[in-house]
């Protein structure tokens, strides 16, 4: 059985939630979430609602997703960021996985939805695993290694660990 997934939802439209949850639904996906629509809402719901992952369309009345990702690193969120919205060029995409959004969704396809949260938050913890995974080994090298120039690349090598993917 699934963890609840707690989601953040950055949509100015209820219509355009609700197929979300039904998307999520259908593929039994556990979930709680919050909708919001404004910038004061959203940072709100950031401290309060403690999201596990944020679903952010990108046009919205008075924000938009590129401020509220912004928000997410301002604040040291490590939290998964996945961009749903209706139509955006392949270059504005672009930009937004450039600047820490993990997937975007298009909204005439949210099939894809269920598998990049899955994957967003697998992701996440993967990457956490390997940041505390590293951090124990460099605090296991010895006093006078750790503060030799080329830790960086010691750091690299023990780092390398087989059961977690880069």
């Amino acid at each position: 059985m699934e963890k609840e997934i707690k989601i953040l939802m950055l949509e100015d439209m209820e219509e355009d939630a609700g197929l979300i949850d039904e998307v999520l639904q259908a593929e039994k996906i556990v979930f709680s979430r919050v909708r919001v629509d404004t910038r004061e809402e959203f940072t709100d719901a950031l401290k309060k609602f403690r999201p596990d992952v944020v679903l952010s369309d990108h046009s919205l009345p008075s924000f938009n997703s590129i401020e509220a990702l912004k928000i997410c690193h301002e604040n040291g969120l490590n939290l998964p960021f996945i961009l749903v919205t209706g139509t955006v060029s392949e270059e504005f995409a672009v930009n937004c996985l450039k600047r820490g959004a993990d997937d975007y969704v298009l909204k005439s396809n949210l099939t894809r939805l269920p598998m990049a949260i899955r994957y967003a938050l697998r992701r996440r913890r993967h990457v956490k695993g390997r940041k505390k995974y590293c951090a124990g080994r460099i605090s296991s090298l010895p006093r006078l290694t750790r503060s030799w120039i080329p830790l960086f690349t010691v750091y690299r090598i023990i780092c390398v660990h087989p059961f977690i993917p880069y």
